[in-house]
């Protein structure tokens, strides 16, 4: 199961990201007796997910209706492509001394065919 990234913007214009994981599926599931996998992402469940996380890390002591009542908008946060930590890390510089060939006229390798006679 993936973790979760949301962004919270509150009613006085503060905005926070809620880290969510796996402990936070758990609290959310125990209180809303059906399983997270089986469940539609609604805005309601992001909503609640945002809040069992900002809870745990500390971030918002406020109960569920307190958080509903002043989260204006609350987004998922696309992730980073996951890194493969066997490549080398990326430098910004070419990985060959020596430029690409140019690519052929036609685009597909080959040399344009001749005409029969």
């Amino acid at each position: 199961m993936r973790r979760y990234r949301f962004e919270v913007e509150f009613d006085d214009g503060r905005t926070e990201t809620a880290e969510v994981d796996q402990r936070d599926v758990r609290a959310w599931e125990a209180e809303q007796g059906r399983s997270w996998l089986s469940s539609d992402l609604t805005v309601t469940a992001m909503a609640q997910l945002a809040h069992a996380g900002m809870r745990r890390a500390g971030r918002f002591t406020g109960g569920w209706a307190d958080f509903d009542a002043h989260a204006v908008w609350v987004g998922e946060v696309e992730a980073a492509e996951p890194v493969d930590p066997t490549l080398p890390a990326a430098t910004g510089e070419r990985s060959s001394a020596s430029p690409s060939a140019p690519a052929s006229e036609s685009g597909s390798g080959r040399k344009p065919a001749r005409p029969r006679s």
